[in-house]
């Protein structure tokens, strides 16, 4: 089913055996046909409209001296792609009393939640049709093989390849405060979580030898397997505190916070697995044929602790001036080796200070036109310390694969091996604001500039795959970040009836590498296709760098006269920062009576991004690119090329083609060449979004008591209901999105799902 045929041996039959046993000469090819797109969008199809339901109850009671409350919340989403579910309930009680100067809050919370997806994949195989096949045609297909045999029919991929997860979560917070005197308080503030978690992963398989026809050497099999685990996590927070509150003078108040606090991190992952599926539908590890040696599944346990000591400052002088002062010092066993004549720094100290001042206040200034006037400046000292446990010290790693996992335990170099030098990054920043407010601040005008200077910025680094390393984490070096924020707001209308406001934001933002460690050059972050994120010394961060056409000094691209074929550059090139030149938001909000009307957009300025999708699009042949010249004809000739003549000069070319001379050249050339060229998969980053529309109703209270309601609301709202990217990106990658995490902003790939919207509405009811 779904597999081509075609007349091979050109007697003008079609020839397959009858009892389907073994193919005949004109066994599987392609089929040349005229082009003749399904729909619109056949891809569309697939998807489906995801229907998302939220109920939450709220019951609150209480008297002067002590409260209670219950929270029931139900959630029921969908997603894009049927089957793929998220069901979460949670429920919560929390209540408080104070008893003389003694006062006690409390919550428990009980969240289970239930999730079942299939692989991103899916995505993968789906851009791989071409525009006219029918996708929607093989839904009850029991076969993985549909159009073509290389990739899999989506909708045997959605049923037989699950991830589905089950996690139960505990969360109880108590804080108990006690009032010495009027000055002085104690209070103690702790939180518990334990979170269990249970994965199970299944692939049902595929036999070839159930493919129709019986192509059994044509159409690969699918091996079955099955991965079951169980995590378990405790997370423990406390802290304790003393408070001071005196007012020296009638004028001049002051506020002293100091404390200790402690986390604690612990968790416990169990997993088994293997492949062979013996009885189809039975998910038990026992009903596999071949057990994965468990040394070779994620089986391992870690706690890590944390503690500091911890101290607030506040200074209110009159009503105009303010000033905070803020100290910790944190200690962090990720950060302490477990050998100790090895040198390790597990602790770091880190402070802020801020002021505030109101001139008109200072000198009782009033002003009919000037109502605020608000000057903020503020330096910070912050530590963080981003790195998994065990994060400066190796651990076992076991061998895998032959000649490993038949005899006795084996040991192997690990491949992500870690850096014992590690330090705490520190990230230390000035701010100076601006807050003007006119007309009774019916126009405002908030402006902000900051600079922050990171040191010892903990990532991973890629290396040479020479090496046998995947990634390894490190102190890279330093960074700089500095950049300005605008925001203008105005009220333009503004009675009893009817009002409108709006703010308008501009935000600007540079970040650039100041010295990296052990005197490179470059860092690179992580690669994705034939692109990749980087750190450069002297440049702003990140960077997106990709292999590209080979130029001369002209810039002209330089190909091989002898096939056409442009030459490749050996190292990749610098196309610039991933993140926008600026960005704008704008806010608006009409009211009129019980009825309010609110929007909010946004526009993002360049900055430069890397598409894994339309790679994936430019080897099936579905790019605009590849559909402006006749492909039965073969390939083209690149605009603005040259070639290098026998006398060692560029010659301008203007007949030799890239692609070759027929149509299985340019499938080839598209494939082998075109793609492995990253610079034709970079775009601009600009977008514009509308972020959200939303239409609400709020019932009077004089009408919801006349039907027994203290409150009545309604609201219809659309999320991500329209955005524009830059031209040449025709939905090929959303610039916000990112294969990745952390640093490595800029690169999406082929299963990265399309940017969606979301339209609903809300309903209140108080009583």
């Amino acid at each position: 089913m779904g597999i081509p045929y075609y007349d091979v041996n050109g007697d003008g039959i079609i020839s397959i055996n009858p009892d389907g046993d073994v193919p005949a000469n004109d066994a599987l090819a392609s089929i040349y046909a005229p082009y003749a797109p399904r729909k619109k969008d056949n891809v569309r199809e697939f998807f489906q409209t995801g229907l998302n339901l939220n109920n939450t109850l709220t019951v609150t009671g209480g008297s002067e001296g002590a409260y209670a409350g219950l929270t029931v919340n139900r959630q029921d989403r969908e997603f894009i792609v049927a089957d793929d579910k998220l069901k979460k309930t949670s429920i919560g009680l929390n209540g408080g009393f104070k008893l003389g100067n003694l006062t006690l809050d409390g919550s428990v919370t009980y969240i289970n939640r239930s999730v079942s997806t299939t692989t991103s994949n899916l995505y993968t195989n789906i851009l791989q049709s071409s525009s006219e096949t029918p996708i929607v045609a093989f839904k009850d297909s029991p076969h993985p093989y549909a159009w073509n045999k290389y990739y899999q029919n989506p909708y045997w991929t959605m049923k037989n390849i699950r991830n589905n997860s089950k996690t139960d979560i505990f969360n109880g917070t108590v804080s108990l405060g006690y009032k010495i005197n009027d000055h002085i308080s104690i209070s103690n503030n702790g939180t518990a979580q334990i979170t269990s978690t249970d994965v199970l992963n299944y692939n049902n398989g595929y036999s070839a030898s159930l493919a129709v026809p019986k192509i059994v050497s044509e159409v690969a099999s699918i091996t079955s397997s099955l991965s079951q685990s169980t995590a378990i996590s405790r997370y423990f927070y406390n802290d304790l505190m003393v408070n001071l509150n005196y007012d020296f003078t009638k004028d001049l108040n002051f506020k002293l916070t100091v404390g200790y606090n402690v986390q604690q991190n612990e968790s416990k992952t169990t997993s088994v697995g293997g492949t062979g599926i013996k009885i189809p539908g039975i998910y038990q590890y026992w009903n596999l044929s071949n057990l994965t040696i468990p040394y070779n599944l994620n089986n391992r346990g870690f706690i890590d602790r944390r503690y500091a000591y911890f101290a607030n400052m506040d200074l209110a002088y009159k009503d105009y001036l303010f000033i905070n002062g803020t100290a910790r010092y944190e200690n962090s066993s990720k950060l302490l080796h477990s050998n100790g004549s090895v040198y390790s720094k597990p602790d770091y100290f880190y402070y802020s200070g801020g002021v505030s001042f109101m001139p008109l206040k200072a000198f009782n200034i009033e002003s009919a036109t000037i109502s605020r006037f608000v000057v903020k400046g503020s330096h910070t000292r912050v530590g963080n310390d981003p790195v998994n446990v065990f994060a400066i010290e190796d651990t076992v790693v076991l061998g895998t694969g032959y000649p490993f996992g038949t005899g006795p335990l084996s040991f192997v170099n690990n491949q992500t091996p870690t850096d014992t030098n590690i330090r705490p990054e520190i990230v230390t920043g000035e701010e100076l604001s601006l807050g003007l407010g006119f007309l009774k601040n019916r126009i405002t005008l908030d402006a902000s500039f900051y600079l922050q200077t990171t040191k010892d910025l903990i990532t991973t680094q890629t290396t040479s795959s020479a090496s046998g390393i995947t990634l390894t984490p490190v102190n890279i070096g330093d960074i700089r970040n500095k950049g300005m924020e605008v925001t203008l707001g105005a009220t333009p209308i503004k009675t009893s009836d009817f009002s409108w406001d709006f703010s308008l934001a501009w935000t600007i933002n540079r970040t650039k590498v100041i010295e990296l460690a052990n005197g490179q050059d470059e860092v690179n972050i992580t690669t994705g296709g034939n692109a990749g994120i980087y750190a450069i010394k002297g440049e702003d961060f990140p960077i997106l760098k990709a292999t590209a056409y080979m130029r001369d000094e002209q810039g002209r691209i330089i190909i091989n006269p002898s096939n056409g074929n442009p030459y490749i550059t050996n190292n990749y090139v610098n196309f610039g920062r991933v993140t926008p030149n600026y960005t704008l938001m704008f806010n608006t909000n009409f009211k009129y009576k019980n009825f309010g009307l609110y929007a909010v957009l946004d526009y993002r300025n360049g900055g430069v991004i890397y598409s894994g999708a339309m790679a994936g699009m430019a080897f099936s042949g579905q790019l605009e690119q590849s559909a402006s010249f006749d492909r039965t004809q073969g390939g083209y000739v690149i605009p603005n090329s040259v070639y290098l003549n026998n006398a060692g000069q560029y010659v301008e070319n203007t007949s030799i083609k890239s692609g070759g001379e027929s149509y299985a050249d340019l499938t080839d050339y598209y494939g082998s060449v075109y793609q492995r060229i990253g610079e034709n998969f970079i775009m601009s980053g600009t977008a514009f979004r509308v972020r959200e529309l939303g239409l609400s109703y709020t019932l009077g209270a004089d009408a919801a008591r006349s039907i027994g309601l203290t409150g009545l609301s309604f609201s219809v709202y659309a999320r991500n209901p329209f955005y524009k990217f830059a031209k040449e990106n025709r939905g090929y990658a959303d610039p916000e999105a990112s294969f990745t995490t952390g640093n490595a902003m800029g690169i999406t790939n082929s299963n990265q799902y399309p940017s969606t919207r979301t339209v609903g509405f809300t309903t209140t009811i108080n009583f």
